[in-house]
């Protein structure tokens, strides 16, 4: 056990940080790297080695603080980025992903108290806290602002906010990439506590540590657990995959797990095909290994990006066209090989594009309802997109989740196509979506240089920029869902005018309520 009221000792020598342990048995990290405590590769191994030895040692809970005025973390260190080998990059983000993970999926209680600037990587320190406090004078502010300077965010990151931080407007929040001060970040949900001085700060800090240690270690624990192993381990750890399954017991399996943004996967191919494509083979296998593959009914997420030709039934030849869609025939091929070789009942769902007010900022639906709610409200003067003449066949996620339902409810395994059978360009969406304002876009122009302009007041309301062109473009998608119809009963039922309309109205809503969302 370690010593009450002695600073901790390890192998790595500290130079960025210290732990000081008191009689309750609460370790407060200091932070103390440099003028602004930088997150590097002498801060990082420290924390790392400083938190495990911790939790070795049998420490009750977590206090992360900063020995600079001013300054909590002013996140990573990006001359230690730039022109460096590939193989050295890496090195410098899986750093930074044990530092994350070794913070984010401890079993003990964890309250950051933030006494100023926590951007980029200081922002995901405090944020894998369970209770976040800060100053509320300070001049330091909050955020994930990594995208403000360029830089492409790993994917680890960004999936794994809404779990960590357990609040949906802190979600939103993050996702701008902008910057809040202490009342905006309360506000929003990032900080849950604000502190008049440093030294209520640290008081504050203590008592919310010392009531979360009252919470029985076994029921904080299988909790922590549940929130925050579970789920991002869900995809690449298949010793965790079995034991989940083997203490579950599930009935029905449905894996809609992925990195499922089309654009993304050219940037992050082989992350793409680990977890898109291999993350199936692990679940499937996992299933086997708990002796379940008798009695389990297992749904794989497949996607209308695998296929090229219209419309797309369940015989069309597969063309993928992306890093994601290989993926997906991957996972695919490998559903049906364990439904012929080893009698488990597992089904794919082509799915074909199915929206929602839940759907990401980055994919274009609600990239543009949002711009569209933003313009409404004067925050906004324009939309940027990229192929307007892309078609999709666009349908509501809630009806495609009872087609997913029903496959499993199916007397014999096979696989289905669910799509609304009409094809919708993105331009037409535009339209559709500024009308829910009473705005009427008329288009001038064309190519790189086409415009969509607000007929009665002469705005341009949309822009067509380059970087939104994928390398490699499916230009159509539409689907044939005769089979699905036939043998489930199944067919959409929501109308496009009005999956966008409610997608506009809710994202007005949530605006009015959080303009920075």
């Amino acid at each position: 056990m370690l010593r009450q009221g002695v600073r901790l000792s390890s192998a790595i020598a500290r130079r960025a940080t210290s732990i000081d342990v008191d009689a309750l048995g609460v370790a407060t990290i200091t932070l103390d790297n440099g003028k602004v405590n930088m997150m590097d590769r002498v801060l990082m191994p420290e924390l790392i080695d400083g938190v495990k030895q911790c939790a070795k040692d049998g420490v009750k809970g977590f206090i992360v603080q900063s020995h600079k005025p001013n300054i909590f973390c002013a996140g990573l260190d990006i001359k230690q980025l730039h022109d460096k080998p590939r193989d050295e990059m890496e090195d410098f983000w899986r750093l930074l992903q044990d530092s994350w993970f070794t913070l984010y999926n401890l079993d003990q209680p964890m309250v950051a108290a933030v006494n100023g600037a926590a951007i980029a990587g200081g922002c995901l320190i405090a944020c894998t806290a369970d209770r976040r406090l800060m100053l509320r004078n300070t001049k330091g502010k909050i955020g994930y602002s990594a995208p403000m300077l360029g830089m492409v965010t790993p994917t680890f990151v960004m999936s794994t906010f809404q779990s960590i931080v357990g609040n949906r407007e802190a979600e939103l929040a993050l996702g701008t990439a902008r910057l809040y001060n202490a009342e905006e970040a309360h506000k929003a949900g990032l900080i849950d506590i604000l502190a008049d001085n440093p030294e209520e700060l640290h008081a504050l800090a203590r008592k919310e540590v010392e009531q979360m240690i009252k919470i029985p270690n076994q029921a904080r624990a299988i909790t922590k657990k549940l929130i925050r192993v579970i789920k991002p381990k869900l995809k690449t750890d298949s010793s965790c995959l079995v034991k989940i399954i083997n203490k579950v017991r599930p009935d029905e399996v449905y894996n809609l797990a992925a990195q499922s943004h089309v654009q993304v996967s050219f940037d992050l191919a082989e992350y793409t095909a680990d977890v898109d494509g291999t993350g199936t083979l692990r679940l499937l296998d996992a299933i086997r290994t708990c002796g379940l593959e008798k009695s389990v009914r297992f749904y794989q997420a497949s996607t209308s990006e695998i296929v090229q030709e219209v419309p797309q039934s369940e015989t069309t030849p597969f063309y993928p066209r992306s890093p994601y869609a290989c993926a997906k025939v991957y996972s695919y091929w490998i559903t049906v090989n364990y439904r012929e070789s080893y009698g488990i009942f597992a089904v794919n769902g082509i799915l074909f594009n199915h929206e929602s007010p839940r759907r990401g900022y980055a994919f274009v639906t609600r990239k543009v309802t949002r711009g569209v709610a933003k313009i409404s409200l004067g925050l906004q003067k324009y939309i940027s997109l990229g192929n307007l003449d892309s078609t999709r066949d666009w349908g509501h996620a809630k009806d495609y989740v009872e087609g997913m339902w029903l496959m499993l409810q199916a007397e014999k395994p096979t696989d289905f196509v669910l799509a609304t059978g009409k094809t919708i360009s993105v331009r037409t969406m535009v339209e559709e979506a500024f009308r829910n304002i009473n705005v009427e876009i008329h288009w001038k122009g064309c190519g790189l240089e086409e415009e969509g302009i607000d007929a009665e007041t002469g705005e341009t309301r949309v822009r067509v920029d380059p970087k939104f062109f994928r390398p490699a473009e499916v230009d159509a998608l539409l689907g044939d869902p005769t089979k699905a119809k036939k043998l489930l009963g199944w067919e959409a039922k929501t109308s496009f005018k009005d999956l966008i309309k409610e997608m506009v109205e809710h994202d007005i809503q949530m605006m009015k309520e959080n303009p920075n969302a």
